[in-house]
């Protein structure tokens, strides 16, 4: 039993060893690349190119002014002077965007990059598969612009890939919130889900109503909500980041800041008619934007006309309806946020349209917790997404009263989730059953471990300056 147990071991710490030699970190020249999210594909060459002072640029296609200016930043970064317009064939820097172009991946998100003696090349099918692309090139550039010989070929698992901002419990100043949604852009996230209504505050000014966002209705951070303008800001910031911002005006639950200023109960006839003036108006301030998160959890439905009515007004104008599930009687039609319960498949079967975000609370988990419980998490209990499963949302609940923005920071490990969650949403997998902890057979353990190497070289590298609470764990020995 005894030598058995010894050639065992001894198999399990070869695979394990053949495991790192081949994971792609341990295939990257020198200097490491540590990219994230690690692509789908990637073929590591021999030789490294560096632009010279003058580049030749060709760009065909649509790309954007705002990508255009990420790219020239990038350049500009990595010593590049001068930049020149110049044809496809003598270009050392190409991007084409183009619906028609042969992918492995059907998904518009989908990108290749080539880096060989010649230069770069960029293909996409759509000016959001450029700007992920140019995420990606950033990092492969580094801080020194050495680009290493490479094939890349990268596509998204899932195509809803959220985060979830509560500012009705604690406000977060538009500064804030903008230096998450880079961040967000950076790692290739496209939902920014904007919870700006609850019990303590309603924080978005209404021209009808403008007394829902006085100091006295408020019970924390008095007075701080966002204007008009702000919020148009913060729509288009979103927007030239390929992000879809997503508005949730909680119904009819979480809803106390609506009764202390209309002194009636939401789903009564006169809050009914009121609600109904709200979500008119912003569907006419905030024009096109496709979703309305309109919550319908934690609280008891007395009224049995009351979601199906408000659906109906919301899809008249135009906005596709998101609910929480478990909630109350939300319609077919609806997609359902996943909050509450145990693992389970979602399948193409499903009723409904699904968004997981159930144990993806980040501040439900300790800060070492978070990084190893959404490294191993499969999303909606499947590798990659199906018809009825789009993809999940972590959420940032910051439940707890703070004095200051940045604490948030300090209690949840907000940025370590986010470059966790965005490694996982893009590539897939994960594990069925949930855990928290790190695994101990030898292949679990060297994939968590090269995540992590990572993770720590991103902290060093982009979040200097930034509360980034995580430190390595993998290695280190628990008494």
């Amino acid at each position: 039993m005894t030598q058995q147990k010894a050639v065992m071991n001894k198999f399990l710490f070869r695979l394990m060893i053949l495991f790192m030699l081949f994971s792609p970190l341990f295939c990257l020249p020198n200097p490491i690349r540590p990219l994230l999210p690690m692509p789908h594909s990637v073929d590591w060459k021999t030789g490294t190119y560096t632009f010279q002072p003058l580049a030749r640029m060709h760009i065909q296609g649509g790309v954007s002014n705002f990508d255009r200016q990420t790219l020239n930043t990038l350049l500009k970064a990595w010593h590049v002077a001068k930049i020149d317009s110049a044809g496809l064939s003598n270009s050392n820097i190409a991007i084409v965007c183009d619906k028609q172009l042969n992918l492995p991946s059907a998904s518009l998100e989908a990108y290749r990059i080539v880096v060989d003696k010649q230069g770069v090349r960029i293909d996409a099918r759509t000016g959001t598969g450029i700007f992920y692309a140019l995420q990606t090139l950033g990092q492969l550039g580094g801080l020194d612009g050495s680009l290493p010989y490479c094939s890349i070929i990268d596509y998204p698992s899932f195509r809803w890939r959220g985060y979830l901002v509560d500012v009705g419990r604690n406000f977060q100043s538009m500064e804030v919130l903008k230096e998450q949604i880079d961040i967000m852009a950076r790692y290739k996230l496209n939902i920014f889900h904007f919870h700006f209504t609850e019990d303590i505050a309603w924080r978005l000014i209404s021209k009808k109503y403008p007394g829902l966002t006085d100091p006295s209705n408020m019970e924390r951070w008095k007075g701080k909500y966002y204007t008009i303008e702000e919020m148009h800001e913060l729509i288009q910031y979103c927007k030239d980041r390929h992000i879809q911002l997503v508005p949730e005006i909680d119904i009819p639950g979480h809803s106390a800041a609506f009764r202390r200023y209309f002194k009636t109960d939401m789903q009564s006839d006169s809050g009914i008619a009121m609600i109904k003036d709200l979500v008119n108006e912003f569907a006419l301030t905030y024009p096109g934007l496709p979703y309305l998160h309109i919550g319908g959890d934690e609280v008891k439905i007395h009224n049995k006309e009351f979601l199906p009515e408000m659906t109906k007004w919301t899809e008249n104008l135009g906005m596709k309806t998101i609910g929480w599930e478990p909630g109350g009687n939300l319609q077919r039609q609806t997609i359902r946020q996943l909050w509450m319960g145990g693992a389970k498949a979602v399948t193409k079967d499903s009723p409904f349209e699904v968004i997981d975000s159930k144990h993806l609370y980040i501040n439900h988990m300790d800060p070492l917790e978070t990084v190893t419980t959404l490294f191993y998490r499969q999303l909606g209990g499947q590798l990659s997404e199906n018809e009825k499963l789009l993809g999940a949302t972590l959420c940032a609940w910051p439940d707890r009263a703070v004095a200051n923005e940045r604490d948030v920071f300090r209690q949840n490990a907000v940025y370590p989730a986010l470059l966790t969650f965005a490694e996982r949403s893009w590539r897939g997998g994960g594990d069925f059953e949930w855990r928290s902890n790190m695994k101990t057979d030898a292949l679990g353990h060297a994939a968590f471990t090269e995540f992590e190497d990572r993770l720590l070289l991103h902290k060093q590298r982009y979040f200097k300056g930034l509360i980034f609470p995580y430190y390595q764990q993998s290695k280190q020995k628990w008494l």
